[in-house]
């Protein structure tokens, strides 16, 4: 599962280039016969503020792996339902929009048991909202 995250207000969060990832697997050990490698790669920690607008833009990038994603502390609107999991298919993408309302350090993870073993898992963190600045009237 490779995921991007970005807000419409031009700042954005990309978590791996596709090159950026391949490179990093080809360094990787392998595991488990010669031909197979980690695919999954842990995301950095994301940051973003209460009320901000957050797209994720979430693939799976195998032809036979089905993936959980589930968002710990808040929930995203994916075909205009509201929810904190959703099923992501082979070889599928998905959009997840979040408006973050609860401030925090949270965990969003897969699901699917071997994957969570296996680390496919990171931390995002909610900042509460600045208070707005008031200005006096003289």
């Amino acid at each position: 599962m490779v995921g991007k995250c970005s807000e419409p207000k031009q700042r954005s969060f990309v978590l791996e280039r596709r090159n950026a990832i391949a490179d990093h697997l080809r360094r990787l050990p392998r595991h488990s016969g010669p031909n197979r490698r980690i695919q999954w790669i842990n995301m950095p920690g994301l940051t973003m503020k209460v009320a901000d607008h957050v797209r994720w833009y979430l693939m799976a990038t195998s032809n036979f792996e089905l993936h959980a994603p589930h968002w710990h502390g808040n929930t995203v609107v994916i075909q205009h339902m509201r929810t904190d999991v959703a099923t992501l298919l082979t070889m599928g993408m998905l959009v997840a929009d979040m408006v973050p309302d609860n401030p925090g350090t949270w965990l969003f993870h897969c699901h699917v048991a071997p994957h969570l073993r296996g680390g496919m898992q990171a931390l995002y963190t909610v900042e509460a909202k600045a208070p707005s600045k008031q200005t006096s009237g003289r």
